[in-house]
């Protein structure tokens, strides 16, 4: 079964943006990158965070496309319609040889 045939989720895509106000403080926004980009997003089991916790390794949620996307460190994913945030840790191609699966994992945020 192909990947996009599961995609039920649409997350918009956000890059930071730091700028320097009048009071020479630092104000970062989020700038969109791409809108609605169709993935799957699936929450870790309490077993799994467990055992990435003794790793030191820290996320909730892995999110799985049929596309590689150009991420960078501090990138993150909204859920429009819901408002849920996702900070992205760490991402990997599960492709392998032709296929398209790109996971990314993240950390949900409190809003």
């Amino acid at each position: 079964m192909a990947l996009s045939s599961l995609a039920r989720h649409y997350l918009n895509w956000e890059r930071p943006d730091i700028s320097v106000d009048d009071a020479r403080g630092a104000t970062r926004t989020f700038d969109l990158v791409r809108a609605r980009v169709p993935c799957l997003v699936q929450p870790l089991s309490a077993r799994e965070r467990a055992l990435y916790g003794q790793r030191g390794v820290l996320f909730s949620h892995k999110v799985y496309f049929d596309q590689v996307l150009a991420l960078w460190r501090g990138d993150r994913f909204l859920e429009a319609s819901s408002g849920r945030v996702f900070v992205i840790v760490g991402w990997f191609d599960q492709g392998g040889q032709g296929g398209r699966c790109f996971c990314v994992e993240c950390q949900e945020q409190a809003t």
